[in-house]
């Protein structure tokens, strides 16, 4: 049968061509991009990651965005459970380094469960919103890390929050972009 003036099967290996050209593509670029953000994005004074950096990875804004941080531990955690080749100590230290500064300064009045917005380089709380962003990255980031790692505080870290932003998302209509109906956050 055809399909476009060649044969079917021709048509499905052009496709299958096509296919395994953006998968080494895709493949490429997440190498470009993870190896950018480990070389530029790490505060080795502090701890955390920088988020605001340039094209040319120069660091344009220390402040810390606690919702970029468990992003990125999420990420470097994800990619080394996930991809063999993103299986490296250095991955997983730096996973590690960004949750153990997770754990110290993203909670604004631990042990309180609300998180803090935005931190300055040196973990201080700058701003505290009232959506659960921060929340909700600060879980993935722990989860990640308890998968990892296997240790136990992160995983209950994250569980911790779990009845905060049930009550947050579940009870409250809207309560994902407004404040807290009681006190439990």
């Amino acid at each position: 049968m055809m399909s476009g003036g060649l044969p079917v099967w021709q048509d499905m290996e052009k496709e299958r061509e096509a296919m395994q050209t953006w998968k080494e593509r895709v493949e490429q670029e997440l190498n470009r991009v993870v190896a950018f953000w480990m070389e530029h994005s790490h505060d080795q004074e502090h701890g955390g990651f920088f988020t605001c950096l340039g094209r040319d990875g120069q660091v344009y804004d220390d402040l810390k965005y606690v919702w970029l941080q468990g992003r990125q531990v999420w990420m470097y955690c994800r990619l080394y459970r996930k991809l063999e080749r993103f299986r490296s100590p250095e991955l997983l230290d730096s996973a590690r380094a960004g949750g153990e500064f997770l754990l110290r300064y993203a909670r604004v009045a631990p042990p309180g469960k609300k998180c803090a917005f935005v931190l300055t380089r040196d973990g201080r709380p700058v701003k505290v919103q009232r959506t659960i962003f921060s929340e909700c990255f600060y879980t993935m980031a722990m989860n990640e890390l308890w998968r990892v790692t296997g240790e136990a505080r992160y995983q209950e870290e994250g569980t911790a929050q779990s009845p905060v932003l049930r009550l947050r998302c579940g009870e409250c209509p809207g309560a994902a972009f407004h404040p807290p109906r009681s006190s439990c956050c």
